[in-house]
């Protein structure tokens, strides 16, 4: 999967965010820990598909492909800021949604009509969102988004480069890092 993580003040509004939400609904809220947080730029290969290889097999297959070519599309772009400034509520999550100048979603669109992806895997999000919290088991989304709805959160996150992790334990809770792919800084213009 390539990524980008929180910095440590994001990752603590985050904590803070997820402690009253906890607060208000209990365990039925599995709030992510600060160091899992992270914004999903697109899997390479997905942890949840079976596909024909073993996973590591098609990783080793498609890697340096992928790597050529995800190098070559990011070699001009500079670090740039996403600003998270809603909150919202799916069947499955809590995430927080943000908008840059359209960077996440012209490496997603040129990575993946350039290169595509493993039969089976899935496409990458529409959006800029980071999943702060999952719910234990089927609740009342109402209550949640009602009040999820009156809690602010504005921050801004830079994202200064995109980082190919892979999963040891679901959902980041624990992972290892291969390769970082470091964008432009503002000074190189």
């Amino acid at each position: 999967m390539l990524n980008v993580g929180l910095s440590d003040a994001n990752q603590q509004a985050v904590v803070l965010l997820n402690e009253k939400i906890k607060t208000k609904f209990g365990e039925v809220i599995l709030a992510q820990p600060g160091g899992a947080l992270h914004i999903t730029l697109m899997d390479w290969v997905a942890p949840l598909v079976n596909y024909i290889d073993d996973w590591d097999e098609l990783f080793a297959k498609i890697f340096t492909t992928n790597d050529k070519v995800l190098s070559r599309q990011l070699e001009n772009l500079h670090s740039f800021d996403i600003i998270f400034d809603t909150i919202r509520v799916s069947p499955a999550a809590i995430f927080i949604q943000g908008h840059d100048n359209g960077q996440f979603r012209r490496v997603r669109d040129d990575f993946v009509e350039e290169v595509g992806l493993p039969p089976g895997t899935k496409q990458p999000p529409r959006i800029v969102h980071c999943t702060i919290a999952r719910f234990d088991k089927a609740v009342d989304l109402g209550p949640i988004k009602e009040y999820v709805e009156t809690l602010n959160t504005n921050f801004i996150q830079r994202v200064e480069a995109f980082r190919l992790v892979r999963e040891v334990e679901m959902p980041m809770l624990s992972y290892e890092v291969i390769k970082n792919y470091t964008l432009l800084s503002l000074e190189d213009e």
